[in-house]
Protein backbone atom coordinates (compact mmCIF):
# COMPACT_ATOMS: atom_id res chain seq x y z
CA UNK A 1 0.00 0.00 0.00
CA UNK A 2 1.11 3.49 -1.31
CA UNK A 3 1.32 5.80 2.00
CA UNK A 4 1.19 9.52 1.94
CA UNK A 5 4.11 10.26 4.74
CA UNK A 6 4.73 13.68 6.66
CA UNK A 7 8.44 14.90 5.52
CA UNK A 8 7.88 18.73 6.18
CA UNK A 9 5.97 21.64 6.90
CA UNK A 10 4.93 21.92 3.26
CA UNK A 11 5.59 18.85 1.05
CA UNK A 12 4.10 15.01 1.86
CA UNK A 13 5.85 12.00 -0.12
CA UNK A 14 4.40 8.99 -1.38
CA UNK A 15 6.65 6.07 -0.87
CA UNK A 16 6.55 3.72 -3.84
CA UNK A 17 3.40 1.02 -3.49
CA UNK A 18 3.96 -2.53 -3.61
CA UNK A 19 0.84 -2.66 -5.76
CA UNK A 20 2.39 -0.18 -8.36
CA UNK A 21 5.39 -1.99 -10.60
CA UNK A 22 8.19 0.19 -11.21
CA UNK A 23 8.71 -1.16 -14.17
CA UNK A 24 5.51 -0.23 -15.54
CA UNK A 25 5.16 3.19 -17.30
CA UNK A 26 2.07 3.54 -19.20
CA UNK A 27 1.52 6.14 -21.35
CA UNK A 28 -1.62 7.28 -20.76
CA UNK A 29 -3.98 9.40 -23.94
CA UNK A 30 -5.79 12.45 -23.87
CA UNK A 31 -3.17 14.73 -22.83
CA UNK A 32 -5.53 17.55 -22.51
CA UNK A 33 -7.62 15.89 -19.76
CA UNK A 34 -6.19 17.17 -15.98
CA UNK A 35 -5.33 15.21 -13.40
CA UNK A 36 -8.01 14.17 -11.03
CA UNK A 37 -8.31 13.62 -7.07
CA UNK A 38 -10.22 10.87 -6.57
CA UNK A 39 -11.50 9.22 -2.74
CA UNK A 40 -11.32 5.24 -3.36
CA UNK A 41 -14.39 3.76 -2.12
CA UNK A 42 -13.44 -0.08 -3.16
CA UNK A 43 -10.92 -1.84 -5.29
CA UNK A 44 -10.36 -5.09 -6.77
CA UNK A 45 -7.07 -6.68 -7.28
CA UNK A 46 -6.41 -7.78 -11.72
CA UNK A 47 -6.95 -11.19 -10.90
CA UNK A 48 -10.32 -12.65 -12.25
CA UNK A 49 -12.54 -13.41 -9.43
CA UNK A 50 -10.34 -11.28 -6.91
CA UNK A 51 -12.49 -9.91 -3.85
CA UNK A 52 -13.61 -6.66 -3.82
CA UNK A 53 -12.03 -4.35 -1.05
CA UNK A 54 -13.53 -2.30 1.61
CA UNK A 55 -12.51 0.70 3.33
CA UNK A 56 -13.91 2.60 6.81
CA UNK A 57 -16.07 5.43 6.34
CA UNK A 58 -13.59 8.53 6.32
CA UNK A 59 -14.56 11.44 8.91
CA UNK A 60 -16.06 14.70 7.26
CA UNK A 61 -16.01 18.45 8.00
CA UNK A 62 -19.15 20.55 7.75
CA UNK A 63 -16.64 23.44 6.81
CA UNK A 64 -15.30 21.26 3.76
CA UNK A 65 -15.60 22.38 0.13
CA UNK A 66 -18.61 21.18 -1.69
CA UNK A 67 -16.88 19.03 -4.05
CA UNK A 68 -14.55 17.70 -1.10
CA UNK A 69 -18.10 16.51 0.94
CA UNK A 70 -19.41 15.12 -2.33
CA UNK A 71 -16.52 12.87 -2.79
CA UNK A 72 -16.11 12.10 1.02
CA UNK A 73 -20.07 11.06 1.64
CA UNK A 74 -20.55 9.06 -2.37
CA UNK A 75 -21.11 5.83 -1.56
CA UNK A 76 -22.37 3.08 -4.36
CA UNK A 77 -26.03 1.90 -5.06
CA UNK A 78 -26.24 -1.93 -5.03
CA UNK A 79 -26.32 -1.68 -8.63
CA UNK A 80 -22.96 0.10 -8.91
CA UNK A 81 -21.63 -2.19 -6.78
CA UNK A 82 -22.51 -5.13 -9.06
CA UNK A 83 -21.05 -3.39 -12.12
CA UNK A 84 -17.86 -3.23 -10.65
CA UNK A 85 -17.42 -6.91 -9.95
CA UNK A 86 -18.01 -7.05 -13.30
CA UNK A 87 -15.78 -4.32 -14.31
CA UNK A 88 -12.93 -5.08 -16.81
CA UNK A 89 -10.26 -2.30 -17.63
CA UNK A 90 -10.26 0.30 -20.28
CA UNK A 91 -9.44 3.66 -20.79
CA UNK A 92 -11.98 4.58 -23.53
CA UNK A 93 -14.82 7.54 -22.23
CA UNK A 94 -15.58 10.34 -20.74
CA UNK A 95 -14.24 10.96 -16.83
CA UNK A 96 -16.83 13.78 -15.61
CA UNK A 97 -15.33 15.20 -12.71
CA UNK A 98 -19.10 15.24 -10.77
CA UNK A 99 -19.47 11.53 -11.63
CA UNK A 100 -18.58 8.56 -10.22
CA UNK A 101 -15.43 6.64 -12.17
CA UNK A 102 -14.22 2.99 -12.54
CA UNK A 103 -10.77 2.66 -13.12
CA UNK A 104 -7.58 0.65 -13.29
CA UNK A 105 -3.77 1.10 -12.45
CA UNK A 106 -1.25 -0.03 -14.74
CA UNK A 107 -0.84 -3.52 -13.56
CA UNK A 108 -4.82 -4.17 -13.82
CA UNK A 109 -5.94 -3.20 -10.44
CA UNK A 110 -9.17 -1.87 -10.53
CA UNK A 111 -10.82 0.99 -8.45
CA UNK A 112 -14.02 2.21 -7.85
CA UNK A 113 -13.58 6.50 -7.25
CA UNK A 114 -16.05 8.85 -6.30
CA UNK A 115 -16.32 11.84 -8.04
CA UNK A 116 -13.06 14.27 -8.13
CA UNK A 117 -12.67 16.02 -5.05
CA UNK A 118 -9.87 18.17 -7.42
CA UNK A 119 -10.39 18.57 -10.98
CA UNK A 120 -7.01 20.49 -12.24
CA UNK A 121 -5.38 23.24 -10.30
CA UNK A 122 -1.69 21.19 -11.08
CA UNK A 123 0.28 23.74 -11.51
CA UNK A 124 3.48 21.81 -11.88
CA UNK A 125 4.79 17.70 -11.81
CA UNK A 126 8.67 17.59 -12.16
CA UNK A 127 11.46 14.37 -11.87
CA UNK A 128 13.98 14.88 -9.73
CA UNK A 129 16.80 12.67 -7.63
CA UNK A 130 15.37 11.57 -3.82
CA UNK A 131 17.46 11.42 -1.30
CA UNK A 132 17.79 7.66 -1.08
CA UNK A 133 19.29 7.41 -4.35
CA UNK A 134 16.19 6.65 -6.44
CA UNK A 135 13.87 8.98 -8.09
CA UNK A 136 10.54 10.80 -7.22
CA UNK A 137 8.10 13.47 -8.54
CA UNK A 138 7.40 16.30 -7.11
CA UNK A 139 3.55 17.39 -7.64
CA UNK A 140 2.19 21.45 -6.61
CA UNK A 141 -1.27 22.37 -7.19
CA UNK A 142 -2.37 25.96 -6.93
CA UNK A 143 -4.19 27.85 -3.67
CA UNK A 144 -7.76 26.22 -4.58
CA UNK A 145 -6.33 22.43 -5.68
CA UNK A 146 -4.03 23.17 -2.37
CA UNK A 147 -6.80 24.18 0.37
CA UNK A 148 -8.98 21.35 -1.36
CA UNK A 149 -6.17 18.49 -1.06
CA UNK A 150 -5.66 19.78 2.31
CA UNK A 151 -9.22 19.01 3.60
CA UNK A 152 -9.39 16.28 1.89
CA UNK A 153 -6.12 14.40 3.16
CA UNK A 154 -7.34 15.79 6.63
CA UNK A 155 -10.76 13.63 6.89
CA UNK A 156 -8.81 10.62 4.68
CA UNK A 157 -6.34 10.70 7.39
CA UNK A 158 -9.00 9.79 10.21
CA UNK A 159 -12.17 7.09 9.99
CA UNK A 160 -15.74 7.50 11.43
CA UNK A 161 -14.93 4.33 13.64
CA UNK A 162 -11.47 5.36 14.84
CA UNK A 163 -9.97 2.06 13.10
CA UNK A 164 -6.38 2.77 11.59
CA UNK A 165 -6.23 -0.37 9.02
CA UNK A 166 -9.24 0.74 6.26
CA UNK A 167 -8.66 4.10 5.26
CA UNK A 168 -9.96 5.03 1.77
CA UNK A 169 -7.36 5.56 -0.40
CA UNK A 170 -6.50 8.90 -2.34
CA UNK A 171 -6.31 8.02 -6.16
CA UNK A 172 -4.25 10.74 -8.67
CA UNK A 173 -6.35 9.43 -12.11
CA UNK A 174 -6.19 11.20 -15.52
CA UNK A 175 -7.41 10.01 -18.55
CA UNK A 176 -9.31 7.37 -16.87
CA UNK A 177 -6.14 5.76 -15.35
CA UNK A 178 -4.64 6.20 -12.26
CA UNK A 179 -1.73 7.16 -11.55
CA UNK A 180 -1.31 6.49 -7.74
CA UNK A 181 -3.49 5.88 -5.21
CA UNK A 182 -2.55 5.55 -1.45
CA UNK A 183 -3.24 5.80 2.19
CA UNK A 184 -3.14 9.32 3.40
CA UNK A 185 -1.78 8.94 7.44
CA UNK A 186 -1.51 12.92 7.87
CA UNK A 187 -3.04 15.89 6.21
CA UNK A 188 -1.10 17.11 3.39
CA UNK A 189 -0.77 20.83 3.53
CA UNK A 190 1.01 23.39 1.39
CA UNK A 191 -0.32 21.97 -2.16
CA UNK A 192 2.97 20.29 -2.00
CA UNK A 193 3.05 15.98 -2.25
CA UNK A 194 5.97 14.06 -3.51
CA UNK A 195 6.21 10.78 -4.96
CA UNK A 196 8.66 8.74 -4.08
CA UNK A 197 11.02 5.41 -4.91
CA UNK A 198 11.30 5.41 -8.36
CA UNK A 199 13.28 4.46 -11.31
CA UNK A 200 14.23 7.73 -13.52
CA UNK A 201 12.50 6.27 -16.26
CA UNK A 202 9.02 5.35 -14.38
CA UNK A 203 9.60 8.94 -12.26
CA UNK A 204 9.65 10.83 -15.59
CA UNK A 205 6.38 8.67 -17.02
CA UNK A 206 4.62 9.70 -13.87
CA UNK A 207 5.27 13.20 -14.09
CA UNK A 208 4.26 13.43 -17.43
CA UNK A 209 1.29 10.92 -16.68
CA UNK A 210 0.24 13.63 -14.50
CA UNK A 211 0.70 16.83 -16.29
CA UNK A 212 0.97 16.79 -19.66
CA UNK A 213 3.48 18.86 -21.40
Amino acid sequence: MTRFAWVGATVATVLFAAGCSDSSSPTLSAPKDPLQVRVVVLRKAAKSGSPVERFSEPVTSPSAQAATLAALRWAPSPAEERAFTEFRCTTAGAAPAAKPLMACDALGVAYLLSPAAIDGHVTSAASKPDQSGKWAVDVTFDKDGGTSLSSLSESLSKTADGSAGKRRPMAFQRARMVAMAGEVLQPIAGGKVQLASFSRDRADQLARDIMPT
